[in-house]
């Protein structure tokens, strides 16, 4: 494990990672029908076990009702902490959960949205001004459906509603103006020659993974991570993830995607980050190959 600051600790290539998204999603079921059974740190092993991360808000929901169970509250809340600040439009079903969860459920949205929605509209202003406009639209979307969702906010987002309104209009038009101002192809382009598949075999590099024998991995050349800078409430929360990312054969990140996300006030500057890392590229054979590499990343919160 490499720390690259001291609130980040990761990330670490993850070898097994193919085998790790294709886990057997019944380990969630296991876990929801021990802790119907009252077998709560039993159920807690098994959350901890479950990787997919289209079931993570699932899992800290659950790993919150058993931490609830045993009296974990400080625990509880965080794990409720990390769950909205990832999906800030998650709601918790009372016919699904105790109460107290739900009463806290409600509380920390009350706590951590107003953070999420200024930081949306930050993060938006900032693509509007840099005239990345379809990036500013969605951040400026999901702040108007944070604040549609839960209107009991508070003043300290009063005016983001009409701000963001007012933006997102004009990213509208800034779309709408790129998009009439782009000229329309009066002529049928000359049809391209279709090579033979042996030759389209060989013009497309096969991308290889820790899971192809001979293949020498990437080594870091310059690979540095955006610094984490929590803002309240979430500057004692941990929040974990997967970055996917696929390094060309002169080293350079070639694409960057996120297999799990970590929290939007963090998953764009990772991104936008990993597409400035630099590597010593994989080989096979001591050629030059494509290498899609699985990376963990943990935030954790800043020593006290």
């Amino acid at each position: 494990m490499i720390r690259f600051t001291a609130f980040i600790v990761g990330a670490f290539a993850l070898a097994a990672a193919a085998s790790a998204f294709g886990a057997d999603s019944a380990t969630l079921g296991n876990a929801k029908a021990l802790y119907a059974q009252a077998s709560y740190e039993e159920a807690l092993v098994q959350l901890s076990g479950v990787p997919e991360a289209d079931v993570a808000d699932q899992v800290d929901q659950y790993r919150a009702l058993c931490l609830l169970a045993l009296g974990r509250d400080r625990e509880a809340r965080e794990s409720l902490e990390r769950l909205v600040a990832r999906a800030p439009l998650y709601v918790v079903k009372e016919d699904d959960s105790s109460p107290k969860l739900v009463t806290m459920f409600r509380e920390v949205r009350r706590q951590t949205l107003p953070v999420t929605a200024k930081n949306l509209y930050t993060s938006g202003r900032t693509h509007y001004d840099a005239k990345e406009f379809a990036r500013a639209g969605e951040d400026f979307k999901q702040l108007l459906a944070i604040l549609e969702a839960d209107k009991d906010l508070g003043d300290s987002v009063a005016d983001l509603k009409e701000l963001g309104e007012g933006f997102l209009k004009l990213t509208d038009a800034e779309l709408a103006r790129i998009a009439a101002a782009t000229p329309t192809p009066v002529s049928t382009p000359a049809p391209v020659p279709v090579p033979p598949p042996a030759q389209v075999a060989r013009e497309t590099p096969k991308i290889y993974g820790p899971n192809d024998a001979g293949t020498v991995p990437p080594v870091d050349l310059d690979r540095t991570m955006p610094a984490w800078q929590p803002p309240s409430p979430f500057d004692h929360t941990t929040f974990r993830g997967i970055l996917e990312i696929v390094i060309d054969e002169r080293g350079l990140v070639e694409s960057a995607s996120l297999a799990q996300p970590l929290t939007p006030l963090y998953d764009a500057k990772l991104l936008d980050a990993s597409k400035l890392w630099k590597f010593h590229p994989a080989t096979r054979d001591g050629v030059p190959v494509k290498y899609r590499e699985a990376i963990g990343v943990e935030l954790r919160p800043p020593a006290r």
